[in-house]
């Protein structure tokens, strides 16, 4: 079931390139058939030139479909890199060089709030680097970094893939998973269905099939999900490939994911039945991913345990678990706080409030630290520690 009502319109503008990748999609379902979700909704995110996350739009911010935590405060920014400091100390003393490569940079806001702090306390990487494949993006960071830190603008450089050299430092991926496509799939008394896109003279339209697809098939008997009901989710079957990618990126130091999500049994728990496929329009939430192609942002939850497992399969330690409001606090973020006016002073808790309280961001979004040889306690952990979730 869907749910688009109240949407904003699209200008004539995006309307016009939202077809032009329609037009593509059907072509090509035209040739080969039904096409599978996951593979739609990488088109709908990634094509060349006209994806979401590969086109001109902006998509962050008051202006944007979504606000993420850099942009509502710098103070997120501040608190990672206290962390980012305990890790560096600890690689420092092996006399390599630390850095930080930070994947999908959005606005450049997280990059610019860590680089500021860091060159506050006098300890800043040797290197900052951001993995983007989005022109559009890495151009508005480039605009945006070398604007306010000038003095330090030289050490941050861009790259198109993992660097081929492992690095030592922290690799930070704030609200990447989200945007991974996933399998949408079906289970019902009459066995396993998997989510097809076709269309009907132009209009994208679902298409549910039997699954032949042994690895979602073994997957979804795996989870013994219930068989009285239909019951309807995701799953994500890049994140094995992915989190090999970033060990092999990284030779000493810590992986930091940050997104929303859960573990693997409150994922797919009886009672949530309708999966986490999500939209994003303008600022308003809808669950239909077949409209506004390449307009809208397209997003389903992590499965924690599954980024754990792929971990312990690379041999890395599974450093700590929780929600960003303990990890947050953990790392000091009220300490962070400078405001010196009264009305600053009463944003920064605004803005504290919004990135730590359960009913705003502080429970839903999750925190999950992978390692290599650390030996360190990271200070985020320090007041929670979920790993049993997982």
């Amino acid at each position: 079931m869907t749910t688009t009502h109240k949407l904003p319109e699209p200008s004539d503008i995006a309307k016009r390139h939202s077809l032009q990748l329609q037009q593509l999609i059907c072509e090509e379902i035209d040739k080969k058939g039904p096409m599978p979700f996951e593979q739609y909704m990488a088109k709908a995110l990634y094509t060349s030139g006209l994806g979401y996350y590969s086109a001109g739009a902006t998509k962050f911010g008051s202006s944007g479909d979504f606000t993420t935590a850099p942009e509502i405060s710098p103070l997120y920014g501040r608190a990672l890199a206290k962390q980012y400091q305990q890790i560096a100390k600890e690689i420092n003393h092996t006399k390599n060089k630390s850095c930080i490569l930070e994947l999908g940079a959005g606005t450049g806001a997280l990059a610019l709030s860590i680089l500021q702090e860091l060159d506050h306390t006098n300890s800043l990487p040797a290197h900052y680097y951001i993995l983007e494949v989005s022109a559009d993006c890495k151009l508005r960071q480039q605009e945006h970094l070398q604007k306010n830190i000038p003095k330090i603008y030289h050490l941050i450089s861009w790259l198109d893939s993992l660097p081929v050299t492992p690095i030592d430092g922290m690799i930070i991926a704030n609200e990447v998973l989200d945007a991974m496509p996933v399998c949408k799939f079906q289970t019902t008394n009459e066995g396993i269905f998997e989510y097809y896109v076709t269309h009907n003279k132009q209009q994208l339209e679902w298409s549910l099939q039997p699954s032949h697809n042994k690895k979602l098939i073994n997957k979804v008997d795996q989870l013994g999900l219930p068989k009285d009901i239909d019951y309807c989710s995701e799953i994500n079957f890049s994140i094995p490939g992915w989190v090999a990618g970033l060990n092999a990126a990284l030779r000493h130091g810590v992986i930091l994911l940050i997104d929303y999500g859960f573990p693997e049994k409150a994922y797919y728990h009886p009672q949530r039945s309708m999966g986490t496929l999500m939209c994003h329009y303008q600022h308003q939430a809808h669950d239909n991913p077949l409209i506004y192609c390449g307009i809208q942002d397209i997003t389903a939850h992590v499965d924690f345990t599954a980024i754990a497992e792929a971990a312990a399969d690379c041999e890395l330690t599974i450093e700590g678990y929780t929600h960003q409001s303990a990890f947050l606090t953990s790392c000091g973020i009220h300490q962070c706080m400078q405001a010196s006016t009264p009305l600053q002073q009463a944003q920064e808790r605004q803005q504290v409030h919004l990135l730590t309280h359960p009913s705003e961001m502080g429970e839903s979004f999750k925190v999950i630290a992978l390692s290599r040889d650390i030996e360190s306690h990271m200070i985020g952990f320090s007041l929670l520690n979920l790993l049993e979730k997982l």
